[in-house]
């Protein structure tokens, strides 16, 4: 059992105090001199000290006990805020398989001169508070529900309402749902039967794995104005392209040759096939997830990931790899989840949820958590740490917002563009 540094104090101080205490009236009996009154109050004293003292040492353990029996599905603040600093230690007692993650003082470092310091120490204090369940717990459903905020819950139902096509009284059994306790595999099994009765909104696809013209289009803008040189890119490939659209839209909203316009990816992936992809760009396909990408040092001037990164085991390779195929002052540009906590990995775990049950693979979400492992995603931040080990310099990061009301998704995707150099 840890104390902290008040706890030990009080416990000295009260100690002090009954030993005193004892020490005089066990003098008095033998010389008698205190008075009735005076040997009463120190012997008042001398209890108060005892059950004051008894009080503070056993309550914890009380505490501890109480947490066993009842399952302990709560943490201890205590404990949480002990380890925050070092959170690798949380992370791999949480399932949470990442070794990128930057520490509080990784953080101060690269942000010393930040007017946000005080709002990162808060942050990174609180982070932990809520723990996190990997998908093989079967309730991170539940856990989001239980231990989420009001916002944390509205971002859940908009999640689900996504993939479902409007209908009448969608929302109400959908919020009707969430408000009984289930495994997530039973949530899913109702989720999709709430699907098959409104049907499956298509766009969702879109939204989500962020492919197609108008995602391009994001991406162009917001990049021209941070770095308006990017217009200059002769050579351009998409690291895990999926359908490839928004690769080609992009490439062409850049002015590059189809022949300059490249992307990469496994032969199948989910739903991506050559049957679905767009066939105006040059295309290569990985011979092996992890290892040298087929391309010359320096070839490409922009090098993309969308919604790839937190996918990848070995982010050391990928990263290595990217930086050196790419031009020294080349561009790299992401979007990710840009998640911070484990209430939001834990809702970006329900949204590949809710793709591989859409595709029947559900079962295998749930009990192969190696191969179906996505909490690896990384803040901004976080980013902007690891990135600086392999040559790059942040030009850009915001939310990454789907319409003209700037409303952010409920999984808080971000886009990055970084430059090398």
């Amino acid at each position: 059992m840890k104390m902290n540094d008040n706890t030990k104090y009080a416990l000295i101080i009260i100690g002090i105090i009954l030993i005193a205490s004892i020490a005089i009236n066990l003098f008095d009996i033998g010389y008698d001199f205190l008075s009735p009154t005076s040997s009463g109050i120190l012997w008042v004293i001398s209890g108060i000290s005892f059950v004051l003292g008894g009080s503070i040492i056993l309550s914890p353990i009380i505490v501890n006990t109480y947490k066993n029996k009842t399952g302990g599905a709560e943490e201890s603040e205590s404990k949480t805020l002990d380890k925050y600093n070092n959170y690798d230690e949380i992370i791999d007692h949480e399932i949470i398989n990442t070794p990128y993650r930057a520490s509080l003082d990784d953080m101060l470092k690269l942000f010393q001169n930040d007017s946000r310091i005080n709002e990162i120490k808060s942050i990174y204090k609180n982070r932990w508070r809520i723990p996190y369940k990997a998908p093989i717990s079967n309730e991170q459903i539940w856990q989001v529900i239980s231990r989420g905020s009001v916002s944390d819950k509205a971002r859940l139902v908009t999640l689900i309402l996504k993939h479902i096509s409007k209908c009448n009284n969608a929302i109400n059994m959908v919020s009707n749902l969430l408000k009984q306790r289930k495994s997530d595999h039973e949530y899913y099994k109702e989720i999709m039967k709430i699907r098959e009765k409104c049907g499956y909104n298509d766009s969702a696809d879109n939204i989500y794995v962020g492919k197609g013209k108008k995602t391009a289009e994001r991406f162009y803008y917001k990049s021209l104005y941070a770095a308006p040189d990017i217009k200059k890119t002769k050579k351009y490939l998409d690291i895990s392209c999926g359908d490839c659209n928004t690769t080609h839209y992009l490439g062409d909203l850049l002015g590059i040759s189809k022949e300059n316009i490249h992307g990469i990816d496994f032969k199948k992936w989910g739903q991506y096939t050559d049957k679905n992809r767009n066939t105006d760009i040059t295309m290569k396909y990985y011979i092996q997830s992890e290892g040298k990408l087929p391309y010359k040092d320096n070839e490409f001037d922009l090098i993309s990931t969308f919604m790839v990164l937190h996918h990848i085991p070995n982010l050391d390779n990928t990263l290595s790899e990217i930086s050196r195929i790419l031009s020294k002052g080349g561009y790299f540009m992401i979007r990710e989840h840009g998640s911070f906590t484990p209430i939001n990995y834990m809702i970006n775990d329900i949204e590949h949820g809710l793709y591989y049950h859409s595709n029947n693979e559900g079962e295998a979400f749930h009990k192969e958590p190696k191969e179906f492992q996505f909490t690896r995603y990384l803040h901004t931040w976080e980013c902007i740490y690891l990135f600086k080990k392999y040559g790059f310099e942040p030009v850009f990061n915001n939310a990454d917002y789907t319409g003209i009301t700037n409303e952010m998704m409920p999984t808080n995707y971000r886009f990055g563009l970084f430059r090398k150099i």
